[in-house]
């Protein structure tokens, strides 16, 4: 008996200091500041905002996504630019424009560069704008290009008429001097 009177005793001390202990924590919890709801709250916001940065992450990385495809467009665009600006660069200088003391560059810099470093900072891509000043002299010079090539016919057609008058005023002397010989011929012979 005396040993369960021990056991009882010890058992019943075990429960006064886990009483206690219960105690103790339940007047922390009451003094603290967040009740159990406030804890549950925090815990629903924290999923929530889980949730919501993995959305955020997902929007993140579509935007890199979108942003790297539009950089691998702006650089192929880019490419052919530099490729048509190259082009156009050596079609001038086959048609005497480009230095600009070239012979049909009328003193007007026809050729164009790229100016990509300071592109990005607000500066024009082209040297030249190419609508107002490039459109504008290359027509000028076609038109110019075309009065040359109107007198140029006319004057072709000037000296092909000049030609064929030429030539009829050659038959007929030709003509003339066939007649003449055989009159000096017939002359000869009386």
């Amino acid at each position: 008996l005396r040993s369960s009177e021990a056991e009882f005793n010890a058992r019943q001390q075990e429960l006064n200091e886990a009483l206690s202990v219960k105690a103790k924590l339940q007047k922390q919890l009451d003094e603290q500041e967040l009740s159990p709801a406030d804890a549950e709250r925090i815990i629903s916001e924290r999923e929530a905002a889980t949730v919501e940065q993995g959305q955020v992450n997902q929007k993140r990385e579509g935007m890199q996504k979108s942003a790297w495809e539009i950089e691998m467009t702006i650089a192929k665009k880019l490419e052919q630019l530099e490729n048509m600006t190259s082009k156009y660069n050596e079609v001038a200088a086959r048609l005497k424009l480009v230095p600009k003391s070239a012979q049909n560059s009328q003193g007007v810099d026809f050729e164009l560069k790229l100016n990509l470093a300071g592109f990005g900072n607000g500066e024009d891509l082209l040297n030249v704008d190419v609508k107002k000043v490039l459109k504008t002299s290359l027509f000028s010079l076609k038109d110019s290009a075309m009065t040359k090539t109107n007198e140029i016919k006319t004057q072709c057609m000037e000296f092909q008429e000049q030609v064929e008058k030429n030539e009829e005023e050659k038959v007929e002397v030709e003509s003339r001097i066939l007649r003449l010989e055989q009159e000096l011929k017939e002359l000869e012979k009386n």
